[in-house]
């Protein structure tokens, strides 16, 4: 699947995984190999929000309304996850993305809100909302 800069940052201005990069980086090209696994997520997703009109006789794959992507270091889950929200927003569904995660538990400005006893992070908060808002505003 090959893809453009401008387009991906157009698409995920949240940031691309460290991933990505890196392989766009090594083969010199902004393209990606699309496996077996992303086309699985895809048509899981696809078959939650579009289901078959037919009768399932259960022997068809089963549609899994969480997912866990599970894997070693560098297995290639965070690029199925980039590819997957890519293709979400692509269809015209409303993603949440944040690819790092551990800037939301590291670095960074948090504060204990007194009322609620409970930790907050609002330029991270700020931050992933205005890239909501870059993806979605036209849908919103």
């Amino acid at each position: 699947m090959n893809f453009s800069m401008e387009g991906l940052s157009t698409v995920l201005p949240e940031g691309l995984p460290t991933g990505m990069t890196k392989e766009f980086e090594e083969s010199m090209k902004s393209a990606l190999l699309v496996r077996q696994s992303f086309l699985e997520l895809r048509d899981n997703f696809r078959r939650i929000v579009d289901p078959p009109m037919w009768p399932s006789d259960g022997k068809g794959p089963k549609v899994r309304k969480q997912i866990v992507l599970d894997g070693p270091v560098s297995c290639g889950k965070s690029i199925a996850l980039a590819m997957l929200v890519h293709w979400a927003r692509d269809e015209g569904w409303l993603v949440f993305y944040s690819p790092k995660g551990k800037e939301w538990t590291h670095g960074g400005f948090f504060y204990k809100n007194p009322e609620t006893g409970l930790w907050d992070t609002p330029v991270q908060a700020a931050k992933i909302l205005q890239d909501f808002l870059k993806c979605n505003e036209s849908r919103l």
